[in-house]
């Protein structure tokens, strides 16, 4: 081979290999980005000191009142919780659990979480950001936490099948969570609500509405 055409060579394998460097870079820099949003948004201090402002100029019996209810939210949420099979699934108070977390603005994470088509198998996709969210409930600062994983659809499909993959794909997400982060399965709850909850109500087709809901419930 000549001398030129071993340069050549040699410059084209240094780009190829700088090029790899870079795409490396860029998916670990990505992934930080994603962890550090989803250690946001399911971190409630935020929210918590938010909500102590408001605290602060509302009168005192008003105060005193919506500590009350809110302490009865937890507890009523406590026991809805524990009473979840070992299978970690809720169906009957599926309602009631919604409305508590959203009447305790319970902070949460919305995920685009992909399956293949009319099941609960999760899409290879989706395993990279399933690890860094598990990661993310891994951090220290969750120990004490429980998480509540909600599954909804798009409208597509009867009430009863959407109801039904919702709650497969859940528990899907809740056996992967378990296997790769190793925490207790008493944690994680899995809670399929099939088109009820819709996040785009004006569009009942669209893809933001197939998602997986991840609710932070520190007690």
């Amino acid at each position: 081979m000549k001398r030129s055409a071993r340069a050549v060579l040699a410059g084209a394998l240094a780009l190829a290999v700088a090029t790899v460097g870079m795409s490396g870079f860029a998916a670990a820099a990505g992934s930080k980005k994603e962890r550090e949003e989803m250690m946001r948004a399911l971190t409630p201090h935020g929210e918590a000191m938010e909500r102590g402002a408001k605290e602060r100029i509302t009168p005192r019996a008003e105060r005193k009142h919506r500590s009350g209810r809110s302490a009865a939210n937890r507890k009523e949420m406590r026991m809805i919780l524990d009473s979840a099979g070992r299978r970690g699934t809720i169906v009957e108070e599926r309602e009631r659990l919604h409305d508590l977390a959203m009447a305790e603005e319970l902070p949460s994470l919305n995920l685009e979480i992909y399956f293949a088509k009319d099941s609960d198998r999760i899409d290879r996709i989706s395993i990279a950001r399933l690890e860094v969210l598990g990661d993310v409930m891994s951090d220290p600062a969750f120990r004490h936490s429980r998480f509540l994983i909600f599954g909804h659809t798009d409208a597509s499909g009867s009430d009863r099948y959407n109801l039904d993959l919702s709650r497969r794909r859940a528990a899907s997400v809740r056996r992967f969570l378990e296997d790769y982060t190793g925490i207790s399965w008493r944690r994680m709850i899995a809670v399929g609500y099939g088109e009820e909850k819709l996040k785009n109500r004006y569009d009942p087709y669209a893809r933001e509405n197939r998602r997986v809901q991840i609710v932070n419930f520190t007690d």
